[in-house]
């Protein structure tokens, strides 16, 4: 036996399973259908008029299901026949509706969806599905008689309908039951299923998936070695560049020093230009003073040679003055003589 757990999202392909409806967007997980048989394949609960779904779904709103989009909607035991009655139709008819009588008492007739018979695939097997209704006492005060108040009430909790202690129960009650229904024996306990929720169909792909658990185990190892090449290359790769990192930061350093060296150089020269500027404005300055001294000289030498001309004219005017004063002289002294 084993049990699954599906929410809304997930009845849709659970429920087209179960009817066989065809789908082309479906994919099913077994593949070893035989549509051929489909035919002896039936539902051993009452019919929905309002189809699967839609019982759940209504049967979940009256119940006040969680509003979480992963709540839990329905649950599904899929029972297999025992080996020793799965090629016995009359002893499979038998067996899975002596267990439907037992599965639908356990969780309530109220709550059973479906129970199909599936003869059509490698082994024959029941597909129990339900919803996960359990009762709860609530203890309410009684404002009117001022009294506590018990009260049963219905709620879908998957986790506690399916828990740990059905798990390890109800492969030992329901063998109980057969045992005392059935005139043959059935026997869900074994090796494989006794204390365990495990079903018949997943120990057929045991091999398959110990094939498969090699094969990636395998693939870890390989992965193993690569990722240890991988993590050896990084390593040296770090240790390169360490040292490549070492050897760019000798580089920067010297690269520093030479900056460094550079700039005093660069500052001595500015220093020794700063200076030659200056000893360059003193001269000019110097020049220029010598310059206003030439040019005061020069002015005055330019007065003074005015001056002198002034007096050269004047020179001249008086030697004039005075050669007319002698002619006169001269002429009247001659006239005197000859007087």
């Amino acid at each position: 036996m084993h049990c699954e757990k599906y929410n809304q999202k997930g009845l849709g392909n659970l429920l087209s399973h179960y009817e066989r409806k065809n789908n082309k967007f479906r994919k099913y997980s077994n593949e070893s259908i035989d549509k051929e048989k489909t035919y002896l394949n039936y539902n051993l609960a009452p019919e929905h008029e309002e189809g699967l779904y839609k019982f759940i779904k209504n049967r979940v709103i009256e119940l006040n299901i969680s509003k979480r989009k992963n709540a839990i909607w329905a649950c599904d035991w899929c029972l297999t026949a025992p080996d020793d009655i799965k090629d016995d139709k009359d002893k499979c008819d038998a067996f899975f509706k002596s267990s439907y009588e037992f599965l639908s008492k356990r969780y309530g007739i109220e709550n059973v969806v479906s129970a199909y018979c599936h003869f059509d695939e490698t082994t024959p097997h029941l597909h129990f599905c339900f919803i996960p209704v359990i009762q709860k006492q609530v203890v309410e005060f009684d404002m009117t008689t001022a009294t506590l108040k018990t009260e049963t009430v219905e709620k879908v909790v998957a986790k506690e309908c399916i828990n740990r202690v059905e798990l390890q129960t109800i492969h030992t009650d329901l063998q109980r039951h057969l045992d005392a229904e059935l005139s043959f024996n059935a026997k869900v306990l074994n090796g494989a299923t006794k204390g365990k929720s495990m079903s018949v169909k997943e120990l057929k792909y045991k091999t398959e998936l110990e094939k498969e658990i090699r094969e990636k185990t395998e693939q870890l190892e390989k992965m193993k070695k690569d990722i240890m090449a991988i993590s050896t290359n990084f390593i040296n790769l770090n240790e390169k560049a360490n040292r490549y990192n070492d050897i760019l930061k000798e580089e920067e350093q010297h690269r520093q020093e030479e900056i460094k060296s550079s700039s005093e150089h660069i500052n001595n020269i500015l220093n020794s230009y700063d200076y030659a500027f200056d000893d360059v404005i003193r001269h000019l300055e110097y020049r220029d003073n010598k310059v206003y001294d030439i040019d005061t000289s020069y002015k005055k030498s330019l007065e003074v040679l005015k001056e002198l001309d002034k007096t050269v004219n004047e020179s001249k005017e008086l030697e004039l003055e005075i050669d007319k004063k002698a002619k006169e002289y001269k002429k009247s002294y001659s006239d005197e003589i000859e007087l």
